[in-house]
């Protein structure tokens, strides 16, 4: 967590920083139903017992294209930014286990 706040806090001024803090908030304040039921249908995944999975990078470019009703500019470029950061990083370190593995053959 610690290394996260440093690469934030290095690489971003503290306007943009509070920006990012404020489409943050905004965020949060939306209620499921803000995101139409065709953009959740079309991000599922599967659906079983304990629920509905869905594909969030799929639903994050819904949001990266939203725009404020009042001043049409987009109302998340910064958040949908670290998004995309997020998304693209690997969700396990099966690669750089792989690897080992294959360096032990040897």
């Amino acid at each position: 967590m610690m290394c996260s706040t440093l690469f934030i806090d290095s690489t971003i001024q503290p306007r943009e920083q509070d920006q990012l803090n404020d489409e943050f908030l905004e965020f949060q304040m939306m209620e499921e139903e803000d995101i139409p039921a065709s953009i959740w249908g079309q991000a599922v995944i599967r659906t079983n017992e304990d629920g509905e999975y869905h594909r969030m990078a799929h639903l994050w470019v819904y949001l990266g294209n939203l725009k404020n009703r009042a001043s049409g500019t987009l109302k998340f470029p910064k958040l949908f930014k670290v998004a995309q950061i997020v998304l693209s990083m690997p969700h396990s370190n099966a690669d750089a286990e792989r690897t080992f593995s294959l360096i032990g053959l040897n």
